[in-house]
């Protein structure tokens, strides 16, 4: 069976789009496990601070909770 390079492109995408989808999930579960947050708490946090890069969501959590309100609660403002 030979397939059109429209239909590889479109195959080779949706296994990019799982495998973006499945290592990122695996990602957010180790960063959940090593600081020990309940799922509500972390879930949360995700997405409340927008669209951040793992490295960025790390350092969030590392944050105390009032320096952690103040900067999401500063960049809500900014956003709006």
């Amino acid at each position: 069976m030979r397939l059109s390079s429209q239909e590889g492109a479109r195959r080779h995408a949706a296994v990019r789009e799982f495998l973006t989808y499945y290592y990122g999930l695996r990602a957010l579960e180790r960063i959940q496990a090593e600081c020990g947050w309940d799922d509500r708490a972390f879930t949360e946090l995700v997405f409340s601070c927008g669209k951040v890069s793992l490295g960025i969501l790390r350092r969030l959590i590392a944050l105390s909770a009032a320096e952690r309100d103040d900067l999401l609660r500063r960049f809500s403002a900014v956003r709006e």
